[in-house]
């Protein structure tokens, strides 16, 4: 009887040595599988202690700041602009084209923000803003090492923005739970501002879920009293344990406001990051299908120019239409009732459709026959946002 327990021990013993070697086998692949696979980026999704313990009014956030600094890096960008001049419209004469070509209508715009590595394959967060309608991105390391980067996918809506540089086993920032957050916690924000290498700030989370409006577009942000300043944006809120919980991207700004900081939760941050590497845009946003131009007591005179025959008031015209409905110059005075003065006012609007609505614009249209414009009520059904060829 103890000979037959003895070999049925024997066996078991050997099952399970077995099944430990072929699972470790099998995750062995599965992880180079991963590693390999340099179209998938490897996002550290697991939030991990790797500093509370070690936080104190000895040691402050050092160990904090040592762990997660190699993530941070910095962004510059350029882009070639057209200036904007009341005698823009007489460089478009062949004469002077002949003699000037574009000089004098171009010029170079450079902006400085910062970045997150959220994947050791190359992948980046920063802020659409900070990349905006640039030709040239530039990415430095905290080694100091530096990067051509490829724009992936921006998101205006959201003020994110995904690049990709050329490298492997870069260090990354793990990721948090923003929705775990709590108002009071604690939280460090790395940056470079003013482009003068890599600082941190210390606060807490001043609110969670906070509505705010900028140039007519709605966020829902991370409220800190962490310093922020020109050039943090892009940069990471990260909590006292090391995770990643934000991307940094605004400051309240005017006199006597301070310790008015936002971050997009990094939850947000992520998911549009996604969907920005497997498609390059952010699938069932609503559009109107116009350009259009603005007239305001800031005028932009080469619009002013150029559809001087159209204009009769401040507001909002359009430019060019997808829908037959709708024509050059038409000033769009409501949405479903509602004033429009701005091309920030839509803007704000749209955020409360979806695609496949149908909305009642009211515009106010000159025929050319000298008469009064007319007061039009067309009906409209949003399409989908999809990215420019």
């Amino acid at each position: 009887m103890s000979h037959i327990i003895r070999m049925r021990r024997g066996i078991a013993v050997l099952v399970l040595i077995l099944a430990l070697a072929i699972g470790g086998l099998i995750g062995g692949l599965a992880a180079a599988r991963i590693v390999s696979d340099e179209t998938v980026p490897i996002f550290v999704a697991s939030a991990q202690d790797r500093g509370v313990q070690r936080v104190s009014f000895e040691n402050g956030f050092s160990p904090v700041v040592s762990a997660v600094a190699d993530a941070v890096v910095n962004v510059s960008s350029s882009r070639v602009v057209r200036s904007e001049s009341p005698f823009e419209p007489f460089f478009d004469e062949p004469l002077l084209r002949r003699f000037f070509g574009d000089r004098g209508r171009l010029r170079r715009e450079t902006s400085l923000g910062s970045g997150v590595i959220v994947s050791p394959n190359g992948y980046i967060l920063t802020n659409y803003h900070v990349v905006e309608g640039s030709g040239d991105v530039k990415v430095v390391l905290h080694n100091k090492r530096e990067y051509r980067a490829r724009i992936i996918g921006t998101d205006e809506m959201t003020d994110v923005a995904v690049l990709k540089v050329d490298a492997t086993g870069l260090p990354v920032a793990r990721l948090g739970d923003s929705n775990a957050l709590a108002v009071g916690d604690f939280c460090l924000a790395l940056g470079s501002p003013f482009g003068l290498g890599q600082s941190v700030t210390a606060g807490i989370i001043s609110a969670t879920g906070r509505e705010i409006e900028i140039d007519g577009q709605k966020y829902f942000l991370l409220q800190t009293n962490a310093a922020i300043n020109p050039g943090n944006s892009g940069g990471g809120l990260f909590d006292i344990s090391g995770n990643l919980i934000g991307i940094v991207n605004a400051k309240s700004s005017g006199a006597g406001i301070e310790g008015l900081g936002f971050a997009i939760p990094s939850n947000t941050a992520i998911k549009i990051a996604k969907e920005l590497i497997e498609k390059g845009y952010i699938s069932g946003r609503p559009k109107l299908g116009f350009v259009l131009f603005e007239v305001n007591d800031t005028q932009d005179y080469i619009q002013y120019w150029r559809y001087s025959q159209y204009i009769t008031d401040y507001g909002v015209y359009i430019a060019e239409s997808e829908s037959p409905d709708f024509k050059v110059g038409d000033r769009i005075i409501a949405i479903d009732n509602v004033t429009i003065s701005s091309i920030a006012d839509i803007k704000s609007l749209l955020s409360d459709y979806k695609v496949g609505d149908t909305v009642t614009i009211t515009i106010s249209r000159v025929d050319g026959s000298g008469r009064r414009p007319q007061k039009l009520e067309i009906p409209l059904t949003l399409t989908e946002q999809l990215p420019s060829s």
